[in-house]
């Protein structure tokens, strides 16, 4: 049986652009084009986890079987949750899809804005962890060297040197995976801003009754769920949920609607089960720079410090870029989410939202009413995506009911292109996802 990890190593990532707290974000942006590091074309047969592999040589396999661990994090500002993500590494590994260097940080860091709280919650069943063992004699010198030998000498202050970078990164990645780790995993990211005085002091109530005890071992006061914070929460409220490994039918049902009534019920279905089928949890990470250095052809390695220095001025020097969005429905209900915690939402200014039943937040737009049956169609809001140009990862969900029985559907448009929810999944929130959608490439002047 093919190794599964061998989908993973040795592709580059660009951690300038990244979203690391959800591993579904994480791996639909590998950049798969080509390896930086190959794997051995020579391979071991091992039994890991009841099943047998074929290893390739230069990868070593540790199993890592552990008590599955919940844990559970509140933080008032995202100041707060940066300063203790840098002074505590284990939380990278509680709540992370990504591990690594230093320079693998921003990533984290800019997960994290001062003006949104945050309640991080994971569950984790290590399995097994995969590493290369020996990667400096199967460093992909050629292919690195293509690229590298079409840029200029790094210098900040001319743009087009600057750019070339950003699509190097963009193309080969920031960083290479050089370990990955697997069994089951479920990660759950909640966010609003904090500017209410009123949700600040009930963000803890008002999270575990949102996901009805999930994050409290089942427990919750439902009483919380009627009062007016309450209601002011849910609309400030974005969430990113991933669950996998374990019975992928539970997975799924977790993955698709964290809010459900019995997801405690689920949930603890889903954890009896989490020793089985293991699914990557998470990535160990080098710099592309370190790779260079321990090439043999010492061309690359010359050009190794202008490639970290280039990623050094690009995280320190983000540009802030607007994207002119549309987002059209046809039912009673629909809401379009930014699931991406570092990019946010906006009025566009060319054309202010005009609807009736709009709420209108940094996180998303949510038009209607669920179960109203006061269908309309073309109802049209412009809107702007503000973030730093990396891509952005979207929800979207409608009414089940539009124009005839079982036709709602809502689409939004993004830098020029559709993005189209016309799926009844659940009938309640009948959400889709879209992972690494470009936003405009030209920042705001």
């Amino acid at each position: 049986m093919s190794f599964p990890a061998k989908a993973w190593l040795g592709y580059g990532i660009d951690m300038t652009s990244c979203t690391p707290s959800d591993i579904t974000s994480v791996t639909s942006s590998v950049l798969k084009l080509m390896r930086l590091i190959k794997t051995s074309s020579t391979t071991t047969q091992q039994t890991v986890n009841g099943q047998t592999y074929a290893v390739p040589d230069n990868t070593s396999i540790s199993m890592d079987v552990s008590t599955g661990e919940s844990s559970y994090t509140l933080y008032k500002s995202g100041t707060d949750a940066a300063t203790s993500f840098q002074a505590d590494a284990s939380l990278s590994a509680k709540y992370m899809a990504v591990s690594g260097s230093v320079d693998a940080t921003y990533a984290i860091n800019k997960t994290f804005h001062n003006e949104y709280q945050y309640a991080l919650f994971s569950y984790n069943q290590h399995l097994y962890v995969t590493q290369f063992e020996d990667f400096a004699s199967f460093i992909q010198e050629a292919v690195i060297k293509s690229r590298i030998n079409q840029l200029k000498p790094f210098d900040p202050t001319n743009n087009d040197v600057v750019d070339s970078y950003r699509s190097f990164f963009k193309s080969m990645g920031s960083h290479c995976i050089t370990g990955a780790s697997y069994g089951s995993r479920m990660q759950l990211s909640v966010w609003a801003s904090n500017s209410d005085s009123s949700v600040n002091s009930s963000w803890g109530l008002n999270v575990s009754a949102a996901f009805n005890g999930l994050v409290a071992s089942g427990k919750f006061d439902a009483s919380v769920k009627s009062s007016d914070e309450y209601k002011t929460f849910s609309n400030y409220m974005q969430k990113t949920c991933s669950c996998f490994g374990g019975d992928t039918s539970l997975a799924s049902t977790i993955n698709s609607n964290p809010m459900q009534d019995d997801i405690y019920t689920q949930f603890t279905k889903w954890v009896a089960t989490s020793r089985e089928s293991p699914d990557v949890m998470s990535f160990s990470l080098i710099e592309i720079w370190t790779l260079m250095n321990a090439a043999v052809d010492q061309d690359l390695v010359k050009r190794a410090i202008d490639v970290q220095h280039a990623y050094e001025w690009i995280v320190q020097n983000p540009r802030k870029h607007w994207t002119k969005c549309r987002f059209v429905i046809n039912s009673d209900w629909a809401e379009v989410g930014l699931l991406t915690p570092s990019a946010f939402i906006m009025e566009d200014p060319d054309s202010k939202p005009s609807p009736n039943n709009l709420v209108f937040t940094t996180t998303k737009i949510q038009w209607g009413k669920e179960w109203s049956h006061a269908y309309q169609r073309d109802v049209t809001i412009d809107f702007l995506i503000v973030n730093d140009g990396s891509p952005v990862d979207i929800q979207l969900s409608h009414g089940s009911g539009g124009s005839t029985e079982t036709s709602g559907e809502c689409r939004v448009t993004i830098f020029g292109k559709e993005y189209i929810n016309n799926k009844l999944t659940d009938n309640v929130w009948n959400s889709t996802w879209e992972y690494t959608v470009n936003v405009n490439p030209t920042p705001h002047l």
